[in-house]
């Protein structure tokens, strides 16, 4: 592990692996960008390449080039090391550096069902039909791994129980169902075209199935693999493999709610497109977009249940911070049908995007005309995503703007604007809860003072500043060891040069000598105090003799 590990780092730059997700600028020897896990105007986010590291002076967030593909990719240990081991052109084994067992023989359970929903295909001509029928290429399902799910009741977990894997983990990675009166399985994915969905690195953790035969009115037109180890409806993506470079790129995101949308869309260029899957957009969902790009158009299907889904990824979106827009396809129509008519009119909704309170207020005027009810709509359509905007300055353009277009003063309207902004609710993260306890236990000049120093020493490794501080310092080393590398880059951005920090130590160790004697002190006055009201004459002379001394050794100090 360790040796597949080196060889990575030996052949891979931070300041490279970095720069194919944010666009970073020089900041002296090091780089800096607005960082990509927390909301920022002032780019606090630093890339050393010196120390191959990263650190975020806002969120708290840093580490090694492993750790940061861990982060921005939401992989774990050996998936960041797979993504980085094929980047680096190093031969990576998954096999032999197995950390858990279980999760691996999911991930091959996946691929091989994949496989067999891909071979199954190829031998069903009614499947071959629907999907040509839909528009879907031969390259496009080469491309997104399309199969077929018998109609068979245990026809895949025949195959795979075949391949000795056991019903147990079939459950568990969500392909049978487990019958709670007989305890016997069957296939949950029955007649089906599936859509493999995937990781951002491209790794099967479940699947989207689509009924051919819609006449029965009880089957489902889509069914989706259940929540599993490996498969988060509130985190996966349909597309997200395919689509991060294009969405990096082009720095937009294009939203679709299905699969089919999602494959023609890609099909005809807009690979910068990804689909919900059938699942309720969530904030976790916008957050893994926002680290590719924080700009996101809306083209989700033109029926009612549409414009319902795109109401509430509009409210959702606005309330991250995102930019949001829309792309209003033809009544009725989804961008499946809409490409499979005429791929250029949804090239050209897509050009013709529009800001999402834009196309609130347009609608609006465009289907009323009684004043009195385009206002009361208004205020229940328009006003709570004007609120939802982060940016205060972004809310007066829009106040303006919709005050304007409907024939009212800016004032009332801000009063509804006001009365509806209500903070999100969501989870403090752990870099908020450490600058909580910040605010709540404000840090000591002493403890600044000793952050610089080692910030210093581990950046320069020079010994002298450790003898010279003492062992108060040495004391303070091992506690703040976690820190190391936030508190070096912190040194290496403020100094830029040793030469430059070497010329502060000696103020800094003058300054820190004193707030050691003044917290001796403090803590010696406590003393005198305590001696004092315990009328303990003895302790009383050598509290005060303590004192004196201290004093003395202050009063010698000169900056």
């Amino acid at each position: 592990m360790s040796v597949i590990v080196e060889q990575i780092k030996s052949r891979l730059d931070i300041a490279d692996v970095v720069s194919a997700y944010l666009k970073l600028e020089k900041a002296g020897h090091n780089f800096r960008a607005r960082c990509p896990f927390h909301n920022e105007k002032t780019p606090s986010f630093f890339v050393s390449p010196s120390r191959q590291n990263y650190h975020c002076f806002g969120c708290g967030k840093g580490g090694d080039l492993i750790n940061f593909v861990e982060q921005i990719e939401g992989l774990d240990f050996m998936g960041a090391l797979e993504v980085l081991a094929h980047r680096a052109g190093v031969p990576f084994d998954r096999g032999a550096l197995k950390t858990d067992n279980t999760l691996d023989r999911l991930r091959t359970i996946l691929e091989d069902a994949t496989y067999f929903f891909e071979s199954n295909l190829t031998n069903d001509e009614s499947a071959q039909k629907y999907l040509s029928e839909r528009g879907i290429t031969t390259e496009s399902i080469k491309k997104f791994r399309v199969g077929y799910a018998p109609d068979g009741w245990r026809v895949l977990s025949e195959y795979l129980l075949a391949r000795r894997f056991n019903e147990e983990e079939l459950v568990l990675a969500g392909l049978v169902i487990k019958k709670e009166d007989t305890g016997r399985v069957y296939d949950r994915f029955r007649g089906r075209i599936m859509f493999p969905i995937t990781d951002a690195v491209g790794r099967v953790i479940g699947f989207s199935g689509r009924v051919i035969v819609t006449s029965e009115a009880e089957i489902a037109k889509y069914i989706n693999t259940p929540q599993t180890t490996l498969y988060d409806k509130s985190v996966a993506l349909f597309g997200i493999a395919h689509a991060k470079q294009a969405i990096r790129e082009r720095d937009r995101v294009v939203l679709v709610e299905g699969q089919m949308d999602l494959v023609m869309a890609h099909q005809v260029g807009t690979t910068e497109a990804v689909a919900v899957s059938g699942t309720a957009l969530t904030d976790r969902h916008l957050l893994a977009l926002k680290r590719l790009s924080n700009n996101v158009i809306i083209a989700f299907d033109a029926d009612s249940a549409g414009v319902t889904a795109s109401r509430r990824a509009v409210d959702l979106a606005l309330s991250l911070g995102l930019e949001v827009r829309m792309a209003p396809l033809p009544s009725g129509q989804d961008p499946a049908d809409c490409i499979k008519t005429d791929s250029r009119i949804w090239l050209e909704t897509l050009d013709k995007n529009i800001h999402a309170i834009d196309f609130y207020l347009a609608e609006i005027r465009r289907s009323e005309t009684n004043p009195r009810t385009i206002k009361q709509r208004v205020s229940a359509e328009v006003v709570p995503a004007i609120s939802r905007l982060p940016d205060a300055l972004e809310q007066s353009h829009f106040v303006s703007k919709v005050a304007a277009a409907i024939g009212v003063s800016e004032m009332p309207l801000w009063e509804e604007v006001k009365k509806r902004i209500v903070p999100m609710p969501r989870v403090i993260s752990r870099a908020e809860s450490v600058e909580a306890q910040k605010v709540e236990a404000p840090v000591s000049r002493l403890s600044m003072i000793a952050e610089k120093l080692l910030g210093i020493y581990w950046w320069t490794n020079d010994d002298d500043i450790l003898q010279q501080a003492g062992e108060y310092l040495i004391t303070l080393k091992t506690k703040l060891m976690p820190r190391q590398n936030e508190l070096a880059l912190k040194a290496e951005i403020t100094y830029n040069e040793p030469k430059r920090a070497m010329g502060e130590i000696r103020t800094l160790l003058l300054e820190f000598k004193r707030e050691v004697l003044r917290e001796e002190l403090e803590q010696a006055t406590k003393e005198l105090r305590q001696a004092e009201e315990l009328g303990n004459a003895e302790a009383v002379d050598s509290a005060l003799k303590k004192c004196q001394d201290i004093s003395q050794s202050l009063h010698l100090i000169t900056l």
